[in-house]
């Protein structure tokens, strides 16, 4: 059933957290065990939930695997619970088929549609069980035609673990990258979404920006095990960032 839409207000900001606690599928997964994987997702909703009320922003809850709402948001404190919207989206035996990419981005699709949001809020979607420990040089509010993404120089692969736009870039650019997902031709999300804003860029119905700061992950990785190092992310930061004018030049280049 579809939810009252929430009070009218302009420009809200969302993070948009993808859950599953039981995997739907374990290829390419090396976290499967659900009290590890629900442990690690109720640790880093505490961390949005400071973000969160740091910034005057809502939380929305997309979980794929039908767990519930209640055991979910248990470590919660009940204050916070108020801005906090959790569904349940229950994929189809042929959505997942199609693969761990494609089950998300129909779960996002499901909360666009299910939650009260409106076409200009700004909707982060952010993986479930990872946090950004510098989020006010990381989040902000976009243009209704804005997207903000890390995307390689070339354009042919997007950074899909968080990425924010107006709910109507969302329904327009975003969630139809999920139709050319193909798994056995190796077409993952992250090409797919690279390739939906490099194209509605070039006909000028986006703009697109980069993260003021690199995003500095914590967490475990789902596909690979690996523990992401916010230190680690930040001295590649440093490296990195006096040339990333010439690669955001370069990248307007390539897109045109």
């Amino acid at each position: 059933m579809k939810q009252k839409e929430l009070p009218l207000s302009q420009d809200r900001l969302w993070f948009l957290l993808t859950a599953t606690v039981r995997p739907n599928l374990t290829k390419k997964l090396a976290v499967v065990d659900p009290s590890v994987r629900l442990r690690q997702y109720q640790e880093a909703l505490r961390s949005w939930v400071e973000v969160a009320r740091e910034q005057d922003a809502h939380i929305a809850i997309v979980e794929t695997s039908g767990f519930e709402r209640a055991a979910f948001l248990a470590a919660v404190d009940a204050s916070d619970q108020g801005r906090i919207t959790f569904v349940n989206y229950e994929p189809s035996a042929a959505v997942i088929g199609r693969g761990i990419g494609y089950i998300e981005w129909q779960a996002i699709r499901f909360a666009l549609e299910t939650v009260g949001f409106h076409a200009d809020d700004t909707v982060y979607k952010v993986t479930g069980r990872l946090t950004v420990t510098n989020p006010k040089a990381v989040f902000g509010r976009l243009e209704p035609n804005g997207v903000r993404l890390r995307t390689r120089i070339d354009g042919s692969h997007s950074d899909t673990r968080v990425l924010g736009a107006s709910v109507a870039v969302w329904r327009d650019v975003l969630l139809p990258a999920a139709a050319d997902v193909d798994y056995d031709r190796r077409i993952e999300i992250e090409h797919t979404v690279a390739a939906r804003v490099r194209h509605a860029r070039t006909l000028g119905r986006v703009s697109v920006s980069r993260f003021p700061r690199r995003p500095r992950f914590a967490g475990q990785s789902g596909t690979n095990g690996a523990i992401y190092s916010p230190w680690k992310v930040a001295l590649q930061g440093a490296v990195v960032r006096p040339w990333e004018p010439v690669i955001a030049i370069a990248a307007r280049s390539i897109s045109r």
